[in-house]
C-alpha cells in the first residue's frame, strides 16, 4: 500500500475530530432529542464515510485482509444487525445498526491506513485544539451542557464526564508520545500537564480514575521493557499489589467516595445499574435490542428514570449498555474479541519491547476502565470504538507481518547455511 499523503491524513484527522463531539454543546438546545441527533452531522457523516469507502476500494483487497485478521467484529456486527428483528425500536435500531457498521469500517480504514504512530500523530493535534478551546469555553462560560453541573467544567463538550475522559486520554497519547518521541518530549510534557488541568477542572472521577489506571499501565509496561527478564516477577508483583490496594479501597470505601466528594450511590450509579439490571432480566439472552432500551418516556428506560429520580441517558456502564442492548449473547460475542485483541496486544509488545507498540494495550486499559461507569463503548460515530477497531484490527495485522517476516528471516538464514 501506497503511504497517506498530506490530504489523506488532514482527512483522517478531520473524521476523528469530528468523532470526539467537540463543539457539539455549542448546538444544544431544550428541544435537542438525542434519539434523532443533529441533522447537519448526519449529513457531514454521510459524506465523511463515502470518501472512506471509496479509498478503501482504492486499496483493493486490504479491507478483506483486515477483516479476516479482525473476525471477531463480524459476529458483533450480525447480532446488532439481526437484532432489529426483535427491537421494540426497529426504526431506531436499523438506523444505528447501519451507522455502527460504517463506524467500524471507519476503524477498519484508520487502522489499515495508520501504524500505531501515526494514529497517535492523527490524534495529537485533535488533542491540542480540544485543550486550548476547552480553556477557552470554561473561562468564558461557552456551550451548553447537559446536567449544568455548578462549579464543574465541561470545555467544548456536553458534559463534565466527556471532558475528563477525553483530556485523560489526551493525557495518556501526550505522555507516551514523549516517549516514541525525547526530542519532542518537552512539549509533549506541556500538552499533558494541561490536559490533567482539565481533568481536574471538570471534576469527573471517571476521568481521575482512567488517567490513574493509564498511568499505573504504563509504568508497569515500561518496568516490562526495562526488564524483559523479569517480567512474570514483575507481573506478579502487580497482581498482589492491585488486589491489595482494591481490599484497601473496599475496607475503607466510605472515605475513599468522600474524598472524592461522593456518596455511597456513586452519584445515584448503583439505583441505575440495579433497576436496569431488574428490567433487564425481562430479555437476558439477546436484548431488547441496539439501543432499543433507553428512549425516554417512550421505552423501558421510563421506569429507570422514575426509579433515580432524573433523566437518565444511560446506563453509565458500558458493558451493562451492551447487555441490555444484545443480552448475555452480544456479551459473549464482545467479551471473545475483547480478550482475544488484548492477547494480540500483549504479544505485540513482547516481541519488540517499542513504545509505541504499548498503545494497544493502554488504550484498552483506558477504555475498559471508563466502561466501568460510563456507556462509551459500542457508539456510533463516536471516537472511542473508532479507535477500539483501529488497535485492536492492527495489532492482529503487525503480529501476523511480525511472524511471517521472522519465518523469512528463518529461510533466509537456512538457505545461506546450506550455501
Amino acid at each position: 500500500m501506497n503511504p497517506p499523503g498530506k490530504l489523506e491524513q488532514i482527512f483522517a484527522i478531520v473524521l476523528l475530530f469530528l468523532s470526539t463531539g467537540a463543539f457539539t454543546n455549542l448546538f444544544l438546545d431544550r428541544t435537542f432529542d438525542a434519539t434523532k441527533g443533529l441533522p447537519f452531522l448526519q449529513a457531514l457523516w454521510a459524506f465523511l464515510y463515502l470518501i472512506v469507502f471509496f479509498l478503501l476500494y482504492s486499496e483493493g483487497g486490504g479491507l478483506w485482509a483486515l477483516l479476516k485478521r479482525g473476525w471477531p467484529f463480524l459476529p458483533l456486527l450480525l447480532v446488532i444487525v439481526l437484532s432489529v428483528l426483535w427491537s421494540d425500536a426497529k426504526g431506531l435500531t436499523a438506523r444505528r445498526s447501519v451507522a455502527l457498521v460504517l463506524t467500524t469500517v471507519a476503524g477498519l480504514y484508520v487502522s489499515m491506513r495508520f501504524n500505531f504512530a501515526e494514529q497517535m500523530r492523527l490524534l495529537m493535534p485533535i488533542m491540542k485544539v480540544c485543550v486550548v478551546f476547552s480553556f477557552i469555553f470554561g473561562a468564558f462560560e461557552i456551550g451548553h451542557s447537559v446536567d449544568n453541573l455548578p462549579g464543574a467544567w465541561y470545555g467544548v463538550f456536553i458534559q463534565r464526564n466527556e471532558l475528563g475522559m477525553m483530556m485523560s486520554l489526551s493525557t495518556l497519547i501526550f505522555v507516551l508520545w514523549s516517549r516514541i518521541d525525547p526530542e519532542d518530549r518537552w512539549s509533549a510534557y506541556g500538552w499533558a500537564f494541561l490536559s490533567v488541568v482539565l481533568v481536574l477542572l471538570s471534576r469527573s472521577v471517571t476521568g481521575f480514575f482512567s488517567l490513574a489506571a493509564g498511568m499505573l499501565t504504563l509504568l508497569l509496561l515500561r518496568q516490562i521493557r526495562s526488564h524483559p527478564k523479569r517480567r512474570r516477577f514483575i507481573l506478579r508483583i502487580t497482581v498482589l499489589a492491585a488486589a491489595v490496594g482494591l481490599y484497601l479501597v473496599a475496607a475503607n470505601l466510605s472515605s475513599v467516595l468522600t474524598l472524592f466528594d461522593r456518596d455511597s450511590t456513586l452519584t445515584g450509579r448503583t439505583t441505575i445499574w440495579g433497576a436496569s439490571i431488574f428490567l433487564g432480566l425481562d430479555h437476558p439472552w439477546i436484548g431488547y435490542g441496539f439501543n432499543a432500551f433507553w428512549l425516554g418516556e417512550e421505552g423501558p428506560s421510563r421506569l429507570v428514570r422514575q426509579v433515580a429520580a432524573w433523566d437518565v441517558p444511560s446506563a453509565h456502564n458500558g458493558f451493562l449498555e451492551i447487555w441490555l442492548d444484545l443480552g448475555f449473547l452480544g456479551l459473549l460475542v464482545f467479551f471473545v474479541g475483547l480478550v482475544r485483541f488484548a492477547w494480540k496486544a500483549t504479544q505485540c509488545f513482547m516481541h519488540t519491547y517499542r513504545w509505541e507498540n504499548t498503545w494497544p494495550i493502554l488504550f484498552l486499559a483506558f477504555l475498559v476502565v471508563v466502561n466501568l461507569v460510563q456507556s462509551a463503548l459500542i457508539s456510533t460515530n463516536f471516537i472511542f470504538w473508532i479507535l477500539y477497531v483501529a488497535v485492536s484490527v492492527r495489532v492482529c495485522f503487525s503480529n501476523d507481518v511480525g511472524r511471517e517476516g521472522a519465518a523469512r528471516r528463518k529461510e533466509t538464514s537456512a538457505d545461506l547455511a546450506r550455501e
